[in-house]
């Protein structure tokens, strides 16, 4: 069987050859497969996904695509939940340092530091 290479015909090198470049293949009926081919022609497969979209999804995460800011639009809630339970954590931290094993002070700063970096990122 060909391979159907989507929109993404340049066999690519693996890493540490030059420039990577990851493209997709219809595997079976309803299965792309994710990967690269090698300067030898064989076939290296990373991932396989259920439809074309998850699979350009990967190919462009692992080609370098910088997609931060629909990132941050899917997990905006994320952040929302993360910035809610600060409150819960510093009370932790403060009151039961070391309830269930945990070290919430570290968990705190932890989740400070995560939503600086996304808001940081943001502006």
């Amino acid at each position: 069987m060909t391979p159907d290479l989507g929109s993404n015909r340049t066999p690519p090198l693996p890493s540490g050859e030059a420039k990577s470049t990851w493209v997709y293949i219809k595997s079976e009926p309803s299965l792309w497969t994710v990967g690269f081919y090698r300067p030898d022609g064989s076939w290296e497969a990373e991932s396989d996904h259920s439809s074309t979209e998850q699979a350009v999804e990967r190919i462009g995460y692992l080609n370098g695509r910088n997609d931060s800011e629909r990132l941050r639009a899917q997990n905006r809630d994320l952040l929302a939940a993360l910035e809610a339970a600060l409150p819960a954590i510093d009370y932790l931290a403060d009151e039961m340092p070391g309830f269930d094993g945990v070290p919430w002070a570290i968990v705190a700063d932890e989740a400070r530091a995560a939503i600086a970096a996304v808001e940081g990122g943001s502006s």
